[in-house]
């Protein structure tokens, strides 16, 4: 199990009791800067690297080697501080990718090296790009907030080299930290604090609602799984043919806005608050 804290500290646990393997401090050995809301992304093991951001000079991403955590390579093309997403893998007509939302840019580099492939700026704001990219069928989407929107770029290969090309800008799903998810073709965020529906292809607004209140979301089983800023929980239909909810419930507040995700795993939703984590049992019966 791979963690890694608030304070840049990365560790790889043995899962069976928790004792720790190895860890190092991403924004020391990197020379990384600590960024106002404190690090929240969550570390990318892929084949035999884990793929972390900690934004310094000439290591903007890099990749360890999970099973000792030695250096493999920095992004030595990139020193954009770090955003707040999360990095994500894609294979790009034969040419594998790290993506993700630094503080200046949406970005791609080469998994085998750590080569800058593209760096796309208009996505981003000078306060907090949150949102993890969406990737899928050669082309990814970036998003963030403070006025700024959503862009999909079109990805190429050719020589192990790839190009980025906007197909569309817009400025009807921006993003601040809830997430956004695709289902057959189709995005799924809060635009602020109203959720959206686009078609992931052309940017075309499906529709809009208010649900549950500005807030973070995730997709299991044909449902959206979405829980508010202000406590409540929703459950809806992930359809492009309109909003249909099926079920909400609050949650105890804690006097803080929720901000974390909901996860569903194994036919139960989990949901943490500021000091508690819930699991509830979602199976059918």
């Amino acid at each position: 199990m791979y963690v890694l804290t608030e304070s840049g500290q990365l560790a790889c646990l043995r899962i069976q009791d928790g004792s720790e393997i190895w860890q190092r401090n991403i924004l020391r050995d990197f020379s990384g800067r600590q960024i106002p809301w404190l690090i929240s992304e969550s570390p990318l093991v892929d084949g035999n690297h884990v793929i972390v951001t900690p934004g310094g000079p000439r290591a903007g991403i890099v990749a360890l080697d999970k099973l000792s955590g030695r250096t493999v390579w920095t992004s030595d093309q990139l020193s954009d501080e770090a955003g707040y997403a999360s990095p994500i893998a894609g294979d790009v007509q034969g040419v594998r990718v790290y993506m993700t939302l630094t503080s200046s840019a949406g970005v791609g580099v080469r998994a085998s090296d750590g080569k800058v492939m593209w760096r796309f700026q208009p996505v981003a704001n000078g306060t907090a790009n949150v949102a993890t990219p969406v990737f899928a069928d050669n082309k990814v989407f970036y998003t963030s907030a403070y006025g700024t929107g959503g862009a999909l770029l079109g990805l190429s290969a050719q020589d192990g080299e790839v190009k980025a090309q906007q197909i569309y800008f817009t400025r009807e799903l921006q993003n601040h930290h809830g997430g956004v998810v695709l289902v057959n073709g189709f995005l799924y965020g809060f635009h602020n604090s109203i959720l959206v529906c686009l078609e992931f292809a052309t940017g075309k607004v499906q529709w809009r609602d208010r649900s549950v209140g500005k807030g973070s979301l995730t997709y299991a089983d044909g449902n959206l799984y979405i829980l508010s800023e202000d406590n409540v929980v929703g459950l809806a239909a992930a359809s492009p043919a309109g909003y249909q909810e099926r079920g909400r419930f609050k949650i105890a507040d804690q006097g803080l806005p929720s901000w974390a995700h909901p996860v569903v795993s194994g036919g139960v939703l989990y949901i943490r608050n500021q000091g508690t984590l819930a699991a509830y049992d979602i199976r059918a019966r």
